[in-house]
């Protein structure tokens, strides 16, 4: 697969994403009697996103097919416009949501995707699931965290098709991020525990943070991943110390710890793009080298 069509699809998938977790309803009394977002955070989120569905759009109208382009272009102009207060009514935005979500999973055939490897096919569930679990941090509603807790789910499907074509220094690394996973679900759990379980969930989720750290540094050595997927290993890295800057301030300001988990996500997704890609293009040079 081309790297530019692969980057052109991970693109809009994760602005159709981040524009369906946007649209969720919050179910706050506020929202539900004047259907106006207040939370700057989310509606920063919205205008990037629909900024790259736009652009994404015009760029390659003519590599993807028609109904895809249509539906994207109507339901970002629609988010754009509920934005404004009382411009147009809420069952309105909710059909673009389902219009989204539509073509969230025609994108595939839409931009005529192929995986060359399972294991970037693993890293692109891994971004999807992470973009979810880090959104549930800038937007913390009832409906983001039941995203983030399927994100979990299919960041655990990812690790198993990415560790596939992995060297062992790679495979430890996923190894790492699944212990880290399961260590933050015991933790969610034992942090329902009264009185205690604030603490010791706490303890868990320090361990996860640092397997979690430390399995993204053998991503940075891995060579399976290509230069590419190693840069990628780094970032992701630096999107976890700005995560642990944005809880911190969190205690201060939810709404600028909003701005700064954003600046994370955008980490996450860079992180898990350069992956994806080297993964596919360290097999694209596989490929080539044993038709010679």
């Amino acid at each position: 697969m081309k790297t530019t069509n692969l980057k052109s699809f991970l693109q809009l998938q994760c602005a159709t994403l981040v524009l369906i977790l946007c649209s969720l309803p919050d179910f706050s009394l506020f929202n539900m009697l004047t259907g106006v977002e207040t939370d700057l955070a989310v509606i920063l989120s919205t205008l990037v996103g629909v900024v790259i569905i736009g652009l994404g759009v015009l760029m390659h109208k003519d590599r993807i097919t028609q109904p895809y382009w249509l539906i994207m272009a109507i339901c970002a102009v629609v988010k754009l416009l509920a934005l404004i207060p009382n411009c147009i009514p809420n069952w309105i935005e909710y059909i673009a949501l389902l219009g989204f979500i539509v073509a969230f999973f025609m994108a595939k055939n839409a931009l005529q995707v192929c995986w060359t490897t399972s294991s970037s096919e693993g890293a692109y569930f891994i971004l999807l699931a992470l973009l979810m679990h880090v959104f549930s941090q800038v937007n913390e509603t009832v409906l983001t965290n039941c995203m983030a807790i399927w994100g979990l789910i299919l960041y655990l499907i990812g690790l198993n098709k990415l560790s596939l074509q992995l060297d062992i220094i790679g495979k430890n690394g996923v190894s790492q991020l699944k212990i880290a996973v399961i260590l933050g679900l015991v933790g969610i759990v034992l942090g329902l525990i009264p009185l205690v379980g604030g603490i010791i969930g706490g303890v868990f989720a320090l361990l996860a943070f640092l397997l979690e750290f430390m399995g993204y540094g053998k991503f940075s050595k891995s060579t399976s991943m290509g230069f590419k997927g190693q840069q990628g290993g780094n970032t992701l890295r630096a999107s976890m110390i700005i995560m642990i800057v944005a809880a911190i301030i969190g205690f201060l300001s939810d709404s600028f710890a909003g701005i700064i988990y954003l600046v994370a996500l955008f980490f996450v997704y860079s992180g898990w793009v350069n992956i994806t890609c080297g993964l596919e293009e360290k097999q694209s040079l596989s490929s080539d080298n044993a038709f010679l």
